[in-house]
Formats: structure tokens, sequence, C-alpha cells
């Protein structure tokens, strides 16, 4: 995926994700099925900020000293951004009455998330 086709679908997640807020909180947070959205959305914008990291740390070397700050603040965003999406995924795991199929694949790909998230930290992306 592109870096513009990124930001296009980073920008219609956030809209998105405060559609799903108000819905749900219309519904007092008890419609399983739209309780999924204020979940999957941060999922989706965590994942695209990840692969957003990835393709930061692949240009890295290009980068010209002039921008090389402006570059390391973009990437610490990313890692702010990814950071925050899984507390938000995190927070509304209280949401569900019960452990289900759906919120167990969830913490699979939390898991999976901060994992990949740490292997950036940890290398200086």
């Amino acid at each position: 995926m592109a870096l513009d086709q990124l930001e296009t679908t980073l920008l219609q997640a956030v809209d998105n994700d405060v559609e799903a807020f108000l819905e749900n909180n219309e519904n007092h947070f008890t419609d399983q099925e739209q309780l999924q959205e204020i979940i999957d959305i941060p999922l989706s914008i965590v994942d695209s900020a990840l692969t957003t990291l990835k393709i930061a740390q692949q240009i890295k070397p290009q980068i010209s000293p002039t921008v090389k700050a402006d570059h390391q603040v973009a990437i610490f965003n990313l890692i702010t951004s990814c950071k925050g999406g899984i507390s938000i995924i995190e927070s509304n795991y209280h949401f569900f009455p019960a452990e289900n199929e759906y919120l167990t694949e969830v913490k699979k790909q939390v898991t999976d998330f901060k994992k990949r998230l740490n292997n950036y930290e940890n290398t200086g992306c």
C-alpha cells in the first residue's frame, strides 16, 4: 500500500471511529455487533500505522539530512498512534459481557501488534 493510500485510510478511519463511538453511545454500548466497530476501527488504524512504520524504516537510508529530524518525529507519532490505538482496543474489552471468539482473535492481533511495535522501538526505527 502506498503512503497516500495509507493517509486516506487513516483519515477515514478517524472519522469512522468517531461515528462508531457516537452510535454505540446512543445504544449505551449494548449492541454486540456495533461494539465490534469500536475495536475493529482502532485495529485497522494500528495495522495501517505499523505498515507506515515499516515503510519509514525502509526509506530511512534515503532521508536527506535536512529532514532527518522530521522523519524521526513522524516515527515517534506513528509509534504513539499505535500505542494509543492498542490502549483504546484494550479499554473496550470490558464492553463485552464474556470472552468470546471475537475477543480471543482481537487479543491475538493486539499481542502481534505489540511485538511488531516493540521491534520498531528496539531498532530505533
